[in-house]
């Protein structure tokens, strides 16, 4: 039981630690976007697009590589028309926001007014 207990822990441990990192922020010149330290990006501001930012429902995306725990999604996704979308979500409203590479973005935020490019630090938590 001691030994169920004690990888228990080390589990929820690295899970955590994992899930931690999760956020988007931009440090004035790059918009930065990270999901459990194995999927990062980073983008030139001015290659993002919020002016088109659109909702998107997290529903209709497609698993490509991510990680999903109930109300949190991270990673790499699939739009209906087969465009990959980088998300972030975290149980609020999806917007997406178009860039001039072969992705987009998408954040949760319960304020959907150009998520990307606030100053502050969204998480996931």
């Amino acid at each position: 039981m001691l030994a169920l207990g004690i990888i228990g822990a080390m589990a929820a441990t690295i899970g955590s630690w994992v899930i931690s990192s999760n956020g988007a922020w931009n440090d004035g010149e790059h918009m930065h976007m990270r999901a459990s330290r194995a999927f990062s990006i980073k983008l030139p501001l001015d290659e993002l697009h919020p002016e088109q930012a659109t909702p998107i429902a997290f529903d209709a995306l497609e698993a490509e590589g991510r990680i999903r725990t109930p109300g949190y999604a991270a990673g790499a996704y699939r739009d209906t028309e087969g465009r990959r979308v980088f998300v972030l979500w975290a149980g609020a409203p999806l917007t997406r926001i178009p860039t001039d590479r072969d992705f987009d973005i998408a954040v949760a935020d319960h304020r959907p007014a150009a998520p990307a490019l606030r100053a502050h630090r969204l998480t996931s938590r």
